[in-house]
């Protein structure tokens, strides 16, 4: 999925949520895309099975996010999913598994902003 310019990620998927953490990345991974902020985002996906209303951040969905993150935590235990070896990804993760929301939010519209200034130095439209 590289030429998607998908940030790394990984998460959990029940029969009715699905929990995505993306570490993003520091660097430009791609020709046009963008560096990514870490972010969470949390999909009803019976309700909503095109993933198009991210409720994490909602109040009402507090307990199911921390619920999922216990999962989730839980399995990648199991399964041996361990960023010992990538300092700089546990770092990440460390910072954002719990809150760190504002900045993932200053973070991205810091990317957006940069993605839009760059659209305009090239003459592309929007």
């Amino acid at each position: 999925m590289k030429h998607h310019y998908n940030p790394a990620h990984f998460g959990i998927r029940t029969k009715q949520w699905k929990l995505i953490f993306f570490y993003g990345v520091d660097e430009k991974p791609g020709k046009g895309a963008a560096p990514t902020p870490p972010a969470w985002e949390l999909y009803d996906v019976k309700s909503d099975p095109l993933e198009m209303n991210n409720l994490y951040g909602d109040p009402q969905y507090t307990d199911i996010a921390a619920q999922l993150k216990e999962q989730l935590k839980a399995t990648r235990a199991e399964v041996k999913d361990s960023d010992a070896d990538y300092a700089h990804v546990a770092g990440i993760i460390s910072r954002h598994w719990e809150g760190g929301e504002e900045e993932a939010i200053r973070l991205s519209h810091k990317a957006a902003r940069n993605l839009i200034n760059n659209k305009r130095q090239k003459g592309e439209t929007e």
